[in-house]
């Protein structure tokens, strides 16, 4: 039994003769010369016809602010997640509405984005003429692109003249810093307004504590934050080690006189010592018991100390931070313009020289490829 294989069952497809395409290109050139040229002459046509778009860029450098001058928050820079989320409101803030109208207003545009041509006249015979939205219309014609690698970020705007968009995009730049500055200065006025309110119930707290430690030491006799019985007992002490010296010296003068006694004179040397020596301990005996009187009252007193050792520290904690937030409304003060300055225009735009849109060169190529293969 015989095999029968495919292609003695199928019949040989020709492959493409690339002579024979060749061959009908050429009969067909007249068609296809014609075919271009239609092409070119409407998109030459349809690329004069239209309305020329300039293109003007501003250069912006927007440096993030690290410095915690003001004491309030802080900013994590080690964070990417943190600095690209920054970077990102910026650039929205760039394109918000906000900022939009700024500009619009600045520049009084809004009589140029009034819609006009047929439709709008077929609108505004029927009777349905809406209010434009002019925010959206000025930010459909501004474009932002980051610089790479750096803290630059070019923003262009497209308009009909070279001149009006080098005047809008460099007001647009201005605006934004402007805005920026405003946002800085009202975030330090909030938190100017927040510290002079808490100063001044501190400076009230701090009062208070002052009067009634002042109270407190005039009713309890306490001189320079201790009783009045401290001071005694300090002074008895230095008169009780005075006596206790002399006592000493009287001794040894008192066996002195006792080995040299041979005559009446020294008899009675050593009854004036003797007598002297005994006022001596009755002294030093007298201020021991009034040492003693002294410890008792103190110890009695023990509740009064732990007042005011309390007033005091109440005291010296609102001092502290009545300092502390007096040091940060004075780093706010001296922040005011800080973080501005990381907002710069670093490039004017400049009114350019050609024109964005339409592109000729590019709209024949396009026509040309597109008569061909028509």
């Amino acid at each position: 039994m015989s095999t029968i294989y495919p292609e003695k069952l199928t019949p040989h497809q020709a492959s493409l003769d690339i002579k024979e395409f060749w061959r009908t290109l050429v009969q067909q050139r007249y068609l296809i010369f014609l075919s271009i040229a239609i092409a070119l002459v409407i998109s030459i046509t349809l690329s004069l016809l239209t309305k020329p778009i300039y293109r003007a860029t501003t250069v912006i450098e927007i440096e993030r602010q690290l410095a915690n001058v003001t004491g309030i928050g802080a900013l994590n820079a080690d964070d990417p997640r943190d600095n690209r989320d920054f970077y990102q409101t910026q650039y929205e803030l760039i394109k918000s509405r906000s900022i939009a109208k700024e500009v619009i207003d600045k520049l009084n545009l809004a009589k140029e984005m009034q819609p006009s041509g047929l439709k709008a006249n077929i609108k505004n015979l029927l009777g349905l003429k809406s209010e434009p939205d002019y925010e959206g219309i000025f930010i459909e014609g501004i474009t932002v692109e980051p610089v790479n690698t750096s803290r630059l970020v070019r923003v262009s705007y497209d308009a009909g003249s070279p001149q009006q968009a080098t005047l809008i995009v460099n007001t647009l730049a201005e605006v934004f810093v402007q805005s920026n500055l405003k946002r800085s200065a009202r975030t330090a006025e909030s938190a100017r307004t927040t510290l002079m309110q808490q100063l001044d119930k501190i400076k009230a707290d701090l009062k208070i504590s002052q009067q009634e430690l002042a109270d407190f030491s005039n009713e309890h006799a306490y001189i320079n934050g201790k009783p009045q019985e401290v001071f005694k007992k300090e002074k008895l002490l230095e008169q009780l080690d005075e006596t206790l010296k002399e006592i000493q010296t009287l001794r040894s003068k008192k066996a002195n006189a006792e080995n040299d006694k041979d005559n009446e004179d020294d008899e009675k040397a050593l009854s004036d010592i003797e007598s002297e020596l005994n006022i001596a301990v009755k002294k030093e005996q007298n201020l021991r018991v009034e040492i003693s009187k002294l410890e008792g009252d103190i110890n009695s007193n023990k509740n009064n100390n732990l007042q005011y050792e309390a007033l005091q520290e109440a005291m010296k904690t609102s001092k502290v931070a009545y300092s502390n937030l007096q040091q940060k409304l004075k780093n706010i003060n001296i922040a005011g313009g800080y973080s501005a300055s990381h907002f710069i225009v670093v490039d004017k735009a400049v009114p350019p020289r050609k024109k964005h849109r339409p592109n000729i060169l590019l709209n024949m190529i396009f026509g040309t490829l597109l008569g061909g293969l028509l």
